[in-house]
């Protein structure tokens, strides 16, 4: 009987372990799990308020690029040195629901970030205080409807 007591105890410490460590990476996949669908623009801001804590002072722009509605949230997080999170979300109409979807993000540690609408080039630009260009969005790509040529 001592060499089965020892035996499941062995068993245990050598489990117990490998149990821990399942349950927390289960925990943090759980964490995340971040939503990038909307119902309107107010969920968005929420969502901004919530997960990075951006605050009433946050930017937003909407605007339509060749019928496509776009809703841009900027948003400061993070101490010490100034960060900002430029999330990109486009409205899509599905039947009869319409929803806002991530579209893309972009982090900078940029004060202040101005977009710019260039219709002679096409394209969505991005730019950070000191003029760099931090992100450009071909209108081309802004379309997400499936197109079979892709396959």
């Amino acid at each position: 009987m001592g060499k089965k007591k020892m035996m499941v105890k062995c068993l245990f410490i050598y489990a117990l372990p490998i149990m821990l460590l399942f349950c927390v990476n289960t925990y943090a996949q759980g964490l995340n799990k971040m939503k990038f669908s909307f119902q309107s623009k107010s969920q968005i801001i929420e969502w901004g308020e919530k997960e990075f804590g951006f605050n009433a002072y946050s930017d937003s722009i909407s605007f339509n690029v060749e019928g496509i509605d776009f809703f841009i949230l900027i948003g400061e997080y993070g101490s010490g040195v100034q960060r900002k999170a430029i999330f990109v979300f486009s409205k899509r109409n599905m039947k009869k629901k319409e929803d806002w979807r991530l579209f893309c993000m972009r982090d900078t540690n940029t004060i202040k970030v101005s977009v710019e609408l260039e219709q002679k080039s096409r394209e969505i630009v991005f730019k950070a205080k000191s003029g760099k260009t931090l992100m450009i969005l071909p209108f081309e790509t802004l379309n997400r409807n499936y197109d079979p040529s892709e396959h």
